[in-house]
């Protein structure tokens, strides 16, 4: 499946121009809680700024001349925009258009 960066706000932007990211990997972070009756798995899609580590397991494009690598283990369900999520220091790149599988 080939996909394409077709948009990317002006918060993402700002973001990647204030942090000098060149490279962002979107990867699956799987997290199994120990001792909980409830929970069983927690899927998260986890940004990290730095180019991915095994090209053969990501969906690469560029996108304003920054490099994104997405998991081939996500979902793209519709065009993926490149957003920001969360405040101050809790602030992060995200994808609009890709989600976990379940």
């Amino acid at each position: 499946m080939n996909f394409n960066v077709v948009s990317i706000s002006n918060s993402a932007k700002k973001y990647i121009s204030e942090n000098d990211i060149t490279h962002v990997t979107f990867k699956l972070t799987v997290l199994k809680p120990s001792g909980s009756c409830c929970l069983r798995v927690v899927k998260e899609i986890e940004p990290i700024y730095e180019k991915a580590d095994n090209l053969a397991n990501y969906y690469q494009t560029e996108i304003e001349g920054i490099q994104v690598y997405i998991a081939r283990q996500l979902r793209i369900y519709a065009p993926v925009k490149l957003v920001t999520e969360g405040f101050s220091f809790f602030k992060r790149l995200a994808l609009n258009g890709v989600t976990v599988t379940i």
